[in-house]
């Protein structure tokens, strides 16, 4: 089953933390600023990250992410980590933003059908499904919520 959520007050608040993130950009701030760029940063992606909608993205059945670089994807804001289960490592997800859109970023060695109880398919384009390796993978929010 896929579970879209489509709250207008989430989409709305991701649109205001992309418009607010593109301001930063606008301002030519050097990335590796703290002051400036990194702090204001984490404090967008912490404020995504409080998204009850962003929260349970982890929820649906059925998730098409798109491959990423895994030295890419570790740049943004971890927001969990999952436990061990049947000797696979956990994953990881973080926010940040592609292309200034916000973004959920998957890191895992088990993509295709997985879970206890109520199975997931989780696809990874352009990434290896059958691969024991992990890879990384990342959804535009406001195309899921």
């Amino acid at each position: 089953m896929i579970k879209i959520y489509k709250f207008k007050e989430s989409k709305s608040n991701i649109m205001s933390i992309e418009n607010k993130y593109r301001e930063l950009l606008a301002k030519g701030f050097s990335k590796s600023d703290y002051t400036n760029y990194i702090k204001p940063l984490n404090s967008l992606l912490g404020k995504a990250a409080k998204d009850e909608d962003i929260k349970n993205l982890h929820e649906n059945d059925y998730l098409e992410f798109k491959y990423l670089d895994l030295d890419k994807a570790r740049n943004g804001r971890l927001i969990y980590k999952s436990e061990l289960a049947l000797h696979k490592q956990s994953s990881a997800y973080w926010l940040d933003f592609i292309n200034e859109k916000l973004v959920y970023i998957r890191i895992s060695d088990h993509w295709g059908w997985f879970g206890i109880g109520t199975p997931k398919q989780w696809k990874l384009k352009g990434g290896n499904e059958k691969s024991n390796k992990s890879q990384a993978g990342y959804l535009v929010v406001t195309e899921v919520i």
